[in-house]
């Protein structure tokens, strides 16, 4: 068994990467961090139009897996909300929101809401502040 990796670091228990057998390999992990990084350049744009492409045809694990949640959990959300924005109650297409400071998710909104949340930087003061204008209330 070798010691160490083509480029010639140590391959330790906690330093290498099995690439799945004897036609692969078995590589350091900052070999395959280098490998995959100039893989990733060349290789942009189709890895744009893969991934796009598995997105559309998964949505809600595209949604659940870029904020580390469950497909089941995304069904309980949508049951608990019956299927509605959690803010404006209307049926529309959901996306997943969470919390910035956390990574937690939080439920289920429309785009509309989800991005007036978002633009008040998830600030409940702000909120309050543009109910109140809203509201024609002046907030010294």
């Amino acid at each position: 068994m070798r010691t160490h990796c083509k480029k010639g670091h140590a391959l330790t228990e906690d330093n290498i990467y099995d690439r799945g057998g004897r036609a692969h390999g078995r590589e350091c992990r900052r070999c395959r961090n280098d490998r995959k990084l100039k893989y990733n350049k060349t290789h942009q744009s189709q890895q744009t139009v893969n991934m796009r492409h598995w997105r559309a045809s998964h949505p809600v694990q595209a949604l659940m897996t870029r904020y580390g949640a469950s497909a089941s959990q995304y069904q309980t959300f949508l049951e608990q909300q019956n299927g509605r924005c959690a803010i404006c109650k209307e049926k529309k297409k959901l996306e997943v929101d969470h919390d910035h400071a956390t990574g937690n998710v939080r439920g289920l909104l429309c785009h509309g809401c989800n991005a007036g949340i978002g633009r008040l930087r998830d600030s409940p003061v702000l909120l309050i502040n543009a109910l109140a204008y809203l509201q024609g209330i002046e907030i010294p």
